[in-house]
């Protein structure tokens, strides 16, 4: 007789009976408004705990705070977003398998703080418009789908006083220290396309990463190092310099070496025309060292033997080889990895700060092993692609490319037909 009382009592948790003080709590971890839109849709209590989204439709972006500064115009904030899109259900009546696809979103912040929602090429992650995607919905139902959230990266750009661009990836830590609201206050590193690294903390003030690892690391009788990359790892700063050297550096200014030079010039192959990025996997678990090593032509060889025109065309980089490491943590080294599995990493060009990772296994029909990047030496042209692919091929006059690990075949993303329909032409049941 317990056991069925027992039974019965625990069988179907009542999520319209969690008390008031217990779904405020819940309702603080509510980044995402599609997120709000999704609890306020479990039942009529948890609806009224949380008010409505401001906006008709759901947004997958977070909320923003605007600028306290309103006459910083000259400053923008892109926060740029992966998501996994899968359709709940499909209409009886549709023919249409379980499937997802891949989506990127950007949303820039003016000094104002107002913003502006675009979509991001996913390879590139620069802005597409949507007016050349006539098949792309110009706003979607996101209560339709099971959203996920596989990527989030932050750029900010300044316009100086001569009217030059300068780019900087941003990557937030929360300081364990509450503030009298009750919020974390944050520590921000910054790294600008020249690989100058700065760190702001409440504490410490700026100070530039370059500099003081200058000082440690000069038993290797290296010049001072140039940072490729940083990204968010266990709570720390995790950054690289073009010598593959790994450093952590956490919000008191503490830092590790992490792992000692991968390459040294004019050993292992060391190039110095190459960009190191770094990846997380789609789980978090792993972090990858993807390094790209580029070749450059002065002019079209064919074109010079056939022409008597002398005028050398634009210097174009070409990704001329791949090498993927894995961070080891136990012997605090990078070891090459000669299979990425079930991995799929995109890496986009130099100033774009882009690179990110996903599982295949997250979407039916992808296949794994695959790297997808930006093709800087051979230009797009009509014809190489189906029409569907216009709004991604011929940004800055690039084409894009890819390459398979198992046999490390690289070439153009023509080259791998059905291999990119998890990320592009958009899926019809999108709209």
């Amino acid at each position: 007789m317990n056991e069925k009382k027992t039974k019965k009592l625990y069988s179907c948790p009542k999520w319209a009976d969690l008390p008031e003080e217990l779904l405020l709590e819940i309702s603080k971890c509510l980044e995402y408004s599609f997120q709000v839109g999704h609890f306020r849709a479990v039942c009529t209590s948890w609806r009224s705990a949380v008010s409505r989204p401001p906006h008709k439709r759901l947004y997958i972006v977070p909320k923003y705070n605007p600028s306290k500064n309103p006459h910083m115009t000259n400053i923008k904030y892109i926060e740029r977003f992966v998501f996994r899109l899968e359709l709940k259900e499909i209409p009886p009546s549709s023919s249409i398998p379980p499937t997802s696809f891949l989506i990127a979103v950007g949303k820039q912040y003016g000094g104002d703080g107002q913003s502006q929602l675009c979509l991001l090429n996913p390879i590139t992650g620069s802005p597409i418009p949507i007016s050349s995607i006539p098949s792309f919905p110009v706003e979607m139902h996101l209560n339709k789908f099971r959203i996920t959230v596989l990527h989030q990266s932050s750029l900010s750009s300044i316009v100086d006083t001569n009217h030059y661009h300068h780019t900087c990836k941003v990557v937030h830590l929360c300081v364990p220290r509450q503030l009298s609201d009750g919020c974390n206050p944050k520590a921000t590193a910054a790294l600008r396309e020249s690989g100058k690294l700065s760190i702001q903390t409440d504490r410490t003030g700026k100070v530039v990463l370059n500099e003081l690892m200058d000082g440690l690391l000069r038993v290797h009788n290296l010049s001072k190092p140039v940072y490729h990359d940083v990204v968010k790892c266990k709570e720390k700063w995790f950054a690289v310099d073009q010598y593959g050297r790994g450093v952590m550096v956490d919000a008191s200014l503490n830092v590790d070496l992490v792992t000692n030079p991968l390459f040294l010039p004019n050993r292992n192959g060391f190039s110095c025309n190459h960009k190191s990025y770094l990846v997380k996997s789609s789980r978090g678990a792993e972090l990858f060292l993807v390094d790209r090593y580029l070749g450059q032509t002065n002019y079209d060889e064919q074109h010079a033997a056939t022409s008597d025109d002398d005028t050398k065309e634009a210097v174009y980089d070409m990704a001329v080889r791949f090498r993927v490491y894995k961070l080891d943590e136990e012997e605090q080294c990078w070891k090459e990895a000669t299979s990425l599995n079930d991995q799929v990493i995109f890496v986009g060009d130099d100033a774009s700060f882009w690179s990110f990772c996903v599982s295949a296994k997250d979407f039916p029909g992808c296949k794994g092993n695959m790297i997808y990047f930006i093709d800087q030496f051979r230009k797009a042209e009509d014809g190489d692609l189906p029409d569907f692919w216009d709004p991604l091929k011929h940004e800055k006059d690039y084409s894009l490319g890819g390459l398979h690990i198992d046999n490390a075949f690289l070439g153009p993303i023509a080259c791998f037909p059905g291999y990119t329909d998890f990320f592009w032409p958009p899926p019809s049941w999108l709209s």
